[in-house]
């Protein structure tokens, strides 16, 4: 991974968009989408492991939804932490 690329995960159940969205995002010379989560679940092991700069998180999700990525990851003590776009 580049430095100096912002890196950034997506966590949203909707497949197409996600689609769509990491294609805006990969023709950004700035930016690297460092992985896609279907779920919170998903998210929240993606998070922990690719350690990202930017998290775009859909807020209504199965098995944990946005505000529940958020809890969780304030327990985390993640450092450094993730800026967080809520959809």
């Amino acid at each position: 991974m580049n430095s100096s690329k912002i890196s950034i995960i997506i966590v949203d159940d909707n497949r197409e968009f996600c689609s769509v969205l990491n294609d805006c995002l990969s023709n950004q010379g700035d930016i690297i989408v460092t992985g896609i989560a279907n779920d919170g679940v998903e998210g929240l092991k993606l998070i922990e492991k690719k350690k990202p700069n930017l998290v775009i998180l859909d807020i209504i999700m199965p098995h944990i939804d946005g505000i529940g990525v958020i809890e969780e990851l304030n327990s985390m003590n993640l450092n450094p932490m993730p800026k967080i776009i809520v959809l």
